[in-house]
Formats: C-alpha cells, structure tokens, sequence
C-alpha cells in the first residue's frame, strides 16, 4: 500500500481539514486548529503532508527526464545491467561475390553452408542509495500564530530539495567539481568504445555550428562493443544557463554566409534540425565553473540502455515524509529534549552512468 493513502477514518478527517484551511475554508481552519490541540497529529498529519509533498514535487520543473532514463529497482543491493551483443561470428567480408555489410545478412550460395553469429554480453554494476534531510517543526508555532504556512514552507522545501537532487543526480554523472567526470574523460580507456569518444573535435572547442558538425562526425564513428549503432536522427544538446541564448542563437540560423577567393556563398545551416535543446542548471550549480561546458547525447530511449539512468526503489519513486514526536501525551509538548516534533524527508533517487555511445563532450576551453 502507498504511504499516501490513508490508513484510517481520523486521518482522511484531517486530510480533509488540511485542505479546507490551505483552501481558505475559515471553519475547516478552524477545526483544524482545534485538532491540534487536541489529536496525536504526527500519527494522523502525515499521510496528508505526504500527499502535499509529492503533489508539489511532481509540479516542479525539470530537465534531467531529457537526458536520463528512469528505472525501477526492488532492493538496494548490487544491480547487474548486461548488455548483449549479437557480433558477425564466422560471416566473411565478400559472399559468393556479394560484399556483407556488418549487422545484415550475408548472401548465401547453392548448399552453401550459413555462417554463426556470435552473441557477448558486457556490463556495470551500482546500487541505489538514499538522501535526506530532518527538520524540527514548533507545532506551538503554528498553533500560536493559527497559520498553516509554516508547514507549508517544510513541505515546499522537502519537495524542492529532492527535485533539485534528481537534477545533481544526473548531471553530477557528466560534470563533477573538478571538471567533466572519469566517465566522460576516460573513455579512451573503455574497451567498449572507440578512443574518440569524449571530448568534441577540435579538443573542447567553443560552441559553434563548426563544433557542433565536428561533434556530430565524431559521435557517428563511434563503436559499442565493436559494432557501430545506428546513429538517431536528432540528439540532445545539453548546455549549462551561461550558453542558453547562444545555443538558442545558434540552432535558430537557418542560413550559413561563407566567403572565399572575394566570393560569398549562403547555404543552410548544416545542424538545422540535428538537436534539441536541453539547460540544465544544475551544471554550474555542481561546478561553477562549467559555464562553457556543453555536449551532445542521444535521446532517452534510443538505445536500449541508454547513456544514463535515474534509479529509484520501486514503490518509493517520490519523496517521503515522517513525522516524529517523542511523547506520549499532547503533540504540543514536543519530544523529551528539545519540546519539537522532528521530521524527515527520504528519497531514494540514484544517477547511474551506463555506456558513452554517442556521446560527445567540450569543456568549451579551446584547448
């Protein structure tokens, strides 16, 4: 059963006072205030502020679902992603005269025998983890003032925190405080891909149509486990705030002025249609100093992997709540130290880094 669902009869009764008085309802407000004084809140409030909770955090804007996929994990021990590769085996380069082209069929002659295809497997291992805050709320606070903003501020804030983490969580797994991550700049060292994913050809150059067509030449050589994907047709390019409008400048020309020898000569712009865009703030929040940073990735679900993922544990893919109070008598005495209940927010959302195919990144530094 979910957390949001109410357990029993006085806690719908207190969602329901909850709503009226955050609606303006001055008798629900009312009745509400006298329930504080009166009923063991933490018990009966939290399923209501968990519903508040996941009712803002699902309102919160954000780009990480542009470049990450989500996905579901039952417990927090070690996952296994294997990725399978059917290779060309034993098939020849020419077939009874015929040239064979890797990832199709070869041509077979009169009883000649069919060649094998080979099937490997490579992949990562990670878990999940958790992250979290507590925060001590005066329910004499509220109950003295009769304002219900106060709680309305800590589950603003619990939704807002964990929203932000979704976005650290999967930008933090391209750029770290140091610069662009291991994952980014050891990927001539992978032996599932092809030395020249990484960094943008001509090494980290500036953003540019002439960076962004030596980015998207470089991405459609790339190698994943000795065989070359098939390249999509429109990737995603990711830029900190700092390059919005100029990215933005960039993919909106729709006409190129070339000049040589004293002639000039228009063409379209050889990136039209080639990206769409994503900002993500968390970039420069992560490093401050990535405000040239960019890179190219294929979308979201063009590769079975895909690029990366945001884990969750299933059935607890949004931020919890918990209320906490220490005593047993009126929730407005507090706990035994400090006279406060104390609550908690959890959430259990992992980035995790999974292949490079087709990814493409520059610091911007021209170097």
């Amino acid at each position: 059963m979910s957390i949001y669902d109410f357990k029993n009869k006085r806690q719908v009764e207190m969602g329901l006072l909850l709503e009226g008085t955050l609606a303006g309802d001055r008798k629900d407000k009312d009745a509400f205030f006298e329930a504080l004084t009166t009923s063991d809140l933490p018990t009966l409030l939290e399923p209501a502020i968990n519903r508040k909770v996941r009712e803002t955090y699902e309102g919160i804007p954000s780009t990480w679902d542009k470049i990450a996929n989500k996905e579901l994990v039952d417990d927090f021990r070690l996952q296994e992603v294997v990725r399978t590769v059917f290779n060309d085996g034993t098939i020849l380069p020419t077939n009874v005269g015929k040239s064979f082209y890797s990832g199709g069929l070869p041509k077979i002659g009169e009883l000649g025998e069919y060649p094998t295809i080979s099937l490997s497997a490579s992949g990562i291992s990670y878990k999940i983890g958790k992250s979290g805050v507590k925060a001590a709320l005066s329910w004499e606070a509220i109950i003295n003032g009769r304002s219900i903003s106060i709680l309305e501020r800590f589950y603003t804030e619990f939704a807002r925190r964990a929203a932000k983490q979704n976005g650290f969580e999967v930008y933090g797994q391209f750029v770290s405080g140091s610069g662009f991550t291991p994952w980014i700049t050891g990927a001539a060292n992978d032996a599932t891909l092809n030395a020249n994913a990484g960094y943008a050809t001509p090494v980290n150059a500036p953003l540019s149509i002439a960076a962004l067509k030596a980015a998207l030449a470089q991405a459609y050589t790339h190698v994943q486990d000795g065989q070359r994907l098939a390249s999509p047709p429109v990737f995603e390019l990711v830029v900190p705030p700092s390059l919005e409008l100029s990215a933005r400048e960039i993919l909106s020309i729709t006409e190129v002025s070339t000049t040589s020898g004293g002639v000039t000569t228009k063409t379209a712009n050889p990136v039209d249609g080639k990206f769409d865009l994503v900002v993500g703030d968390e970039i420069t929040q992560i490093n401050s100093g990535a405000g040239a940073y960019w890179w190219i990735q294929p979308k979201p679900g063009t590769y079975e992997d895909g690029n990366v993922s945001l884990a969750f544990l299933r059935g607890h893919e949004t931020p919890e709540v918990f209320v906490k109070s220490t005593t047993v008598s009126s929730p407005l005495d507090g706990d035994f130290d400090h006279d406060d209940v104390q609550t908690k927010v959890r959430h259990t959302a992992t980035g995790v880094a999974k292949n490079l195919y087709g990814v493409v990144a520059s610091t911007g530094a021209g170097s």
